[in-house]
């Protein structure tokens, strides 16, 4: 495990403290000064209902503080069993009466003692003793019973050949030193609520810094002395390892010495002192709030003050009634037994929420996304842990939010959509803060959804209109393909695939693919069309027949276009004869056995013989000049890209018209052709 390194603040003071609470309030307050001689007894080891539980002893050795499980039934009873030492080496000890009042306490108690060292224990000796306290009557409300808790010890000079003359590691000297201690980070940050376990020649001991990263220990012997801090283990987990175990996963370590004085660079120790043989009176003052006692020392400003973090409207200075706490900051005045003003100071500052890191503003495609503490929230009671909750839509109003869960290291989304997700901190007094601001997850891992909606032809042209949704990340891209192996590529527009340039009367292959934006596989929806025929054009006749056999005195081609399925049909005629058209042309367009690329706009009715001309639409072709050969009238539609069938109709033979002859005739300049002039002649003889 990796070593982090610890300071320490060492201060002088000596406490003496010992409570139980139960539903019968057992409430023992004792102190015992040291004897400015070499005379030290205290307390090394304690077991309830044989569960060993050192941590109990006061840090001072003096005083045993302990809680027991509700006494409720007749008969039920718990045993507090102790070990005494005398570590003094010049006198003996004198253990008259450990405790006093211990058959006379309540009517609903009984309180029996026993012990083996008969009132004495010897210089480096130790004693046992056992507490047994049974409920004896049923209880019909609670009560505070006061139980005085007196060690009352007198010191028993030793015979001069009986003194020790030297000590080893083994056999250490007294416990002569204390030390307070305010433990510290690499930048001198209070280590609160940090569990500590000391390792002296006497053993190990266990505590707890407060919410100022204070601590106390007393009875410390001369020579070293190492301190364990613990970051996140609880002491029950602690108590259960073995010394190895508590060097192997301690988060920081030190050793101090009873010698250090001032501060130690090289392992950045701030030591102000320890030292030997002193004691200063103190008094406490103890708070109830939430059914928890807190207790402080009042500084030498007769002031106290106390950080908590409730709900609660009121406070309990114990042994002096209820206080309502109006504000942030409240301040009540109480006196101590010598009749001096102390001020009492309450702090309630409501815990403050932590900030999350670990989500993402995009989708993705994880599997999972942890959601992590990045800045711990604050308590001034210290954080019991955290709660947490998650939305699939953003909370603005939490009142009635009853789906919380315990928060422990992360929150692991796995489910796709979008989750918002809060925490709040829960204070040691059970107090909440507030939610803190949301942390988004969104994942996705689903692909996009595609459907066919319709298809439209042209004779050169497929239009495929589709839909492509995805519900979290949305859609990326989308691409269309076609082809017997899909090797080309259609245009997207909007939510169509236009294909185009394509032969007419054809089949054709098609996929439409989406892929979203945080890359989930690909969807393709795969479909077939077929374009379009390009219709011929229809050619029909209309004749003025004469009397002359196979020849007409006039004829007319009537020519029909079929632009059905197609875009934008482009007509085409060509006659080997001479004709009138019914509307003018558009253009001309060559000779060739096809209409030409490129055309000269024009505009006359008149088809010249083996020419191509473009139309707009339907047209009729009017042919009348005496004609002595059959000839054709070709018809073609252009889409683009694809030709019509060629249309042809045959032009029969046009009859001799005499009105077609033109005639001079000076005698007759009126006349203009050969049936006038027959005409002419015919009056002038009749």
């Amino acid at each position: 495990m990796k070593r982090k390194y610890i300071s320490i603040l060492i201060l002088l003071i000596t406490i003496g403290f010992a409570s139980i609470s139960t539903v019968l309030f057992i409430v023992g307050r004792t102190s015992v000064k040291r004897n400015f001689e070499d005379f030290d007894v205290y307390f090394s080891k304690v077991y309830l209902n044989g569960v060993k539980h050192d941590e109990y002893i006061s840090s001072n050795g003096k005083n045993i503080d302990f809680g027991i499980n509700e006494l409720k039934t007749v008969g039920e009873e718990v045993v507090l069993e102790y070990e005494i030492t005398n570590a003094s080496s010049q006198y003996d000890a004198d253990v008259s009466l450990l405790f006093d009042n211990l058959n006379n306490l309540n009517e609903y108690l009984e309180v029996t003692k026993e012990d083996n060292y008969d009132g004495f224990i010897t210089s480096h000796g130790k004693g046992t003793g056992r507490i047994t306290i049974k409920l004896i009557k049923p209880v019909t409300e609670e009560s505070d019973v006061d139980m005085n808790l007196n060690l009352g010890i007198n010191a028993e000079e030793k015979e001069l050949e009986d003194m020790e003359e030297g000590y080893t590691p083994e056999n250490p000297k007294p416990n002569s030193f204390s030390a307070s201690m305010i433990v510290v980070d690499e930048e001198e940050n209070p280590l609160k609520n940090k569990q500590i376990v000391y390792k002296t020649a006497n053993g190990l001991r266990y505590g707890e810094t407060d919410l100022d990263g204070f601590i106390y220990q007393d009875n410390i012997p001369e020579g070293t002395m190492d301190l364990y801090v613990f970051d996140n283990l609880n002491k029950e987990d602690i108590m259960n390892m073995s010394e190895e175990d508590v060097k192997l996963n301690a988060n920081r370590s030190i050793t101090i010495t009873t010698s250090t004085y001032g501060r130690q660079v090289g392992n950045k120790v701030i030591l102000l002192d320890v030292l030997s043989k002193k004691t200063s009176e103190i008094t406490l003052v103890e708070i109830k709030v939430d059914n928890k006692v807190l207790r402080k020392e009042v500084d030498e400003e007769k002031k106290v003050v106390f950080n908590i973090d409730t709900d609660s409207t009121v406070i309990e200075i114990l042994s002096f009634g209820e206080r309502t706490l109006t504000s942030e900051e409240n301040i009540y005045e109480i006196q101590d037994n010598l009749g001096s003003i102390i001020s009492v100071i309450v702090r309630n500052k409501k815990p403050t929420p932590p900030t999350l890191t670990g989500g993402n503003a995009e989708f993705v495609l994880d599997e999972s996304v942890r959601v992590q503490v990045k800045e711990e929230g604050t308590a001034t009671s210290g954080i019991s842990g955290y709660e947490y909750i998650i939305s699939d839509s953003l909370v603005s109003d939490f009142t009635n939010i009853n789906v919380v869960e315990k928060f422990k290291d992360e929150i692991i989304i796995t489910d796709e959509g979008i989750h918002y997700i809060y925490l709040r901190t829960v204070s040691n007094n059970g107090t909440r803060s507030a939610w803190s601001n949301v942390e988004v997850v969104k994942i996705d891992k689903s692909s996009p959804v595609v459907e066919i909606k319709k298809t439209t032809t042209t004779s050169n042209s497929i239009n495929i209109e589709f839909t492509a949704t995805d519900i979290y990340s949305g859609i990326d891209r989308i691409n269309c393909y076609y082809g017997d192996n899909y090797e080309n590529t259609g245009a997207i527009e909007g939510n169509v695939c236009s294909i185009k340039n394509l032969n007419s009367n054809k089949n054709y292959k098609y996929k439409i693919c989406a892929t979203d934006k945080v890359g989930n596989a690909e969807t393709c929806k795969e479909g077939e069309a077929g374009t379009n025929e390009v219709k011929n054009p229809v050619i029909t006749f209309e004749n003025i027949n004469g009397s002359t056999g196979d020849y007409y005195l006039s004829q007319t081609a009537k020519v029909n276009f079929n632009i059905e399925g197609i875009a934008t049909p482009t007509h085409y005629i060509k006659s080997t004869r001479k004709g009138i058209a019914s509307a003018n042309v558009l253009a001309t367009c060559g000779s060739g056995d096809t209409p030409a690329g490129e055309c000269t706009p024009t505009t006359t009715n008149v088809i010249e013989k083996n020419i191509w001309y473009k139309v707009e639409g339907n047209i009729n072709v009017t042919y009348n000049e005496s004609y002595d050969e059959y000839s054709e009238l070709v018809a073609i539609t252009f889409d683009g890209l694809n030709y019509s069938r060629k249309a042809t109709g045959t032009i029969g033979k046009i009859a001799f018209m005499a009105a077609d002859l033109e005639y001079q005739n000076a005698l007759a300049p009126d006349v203009r052709n050969v049936q006038e002039a027959l005409d002419d002649l015919y009056k002038r003889f009749n």
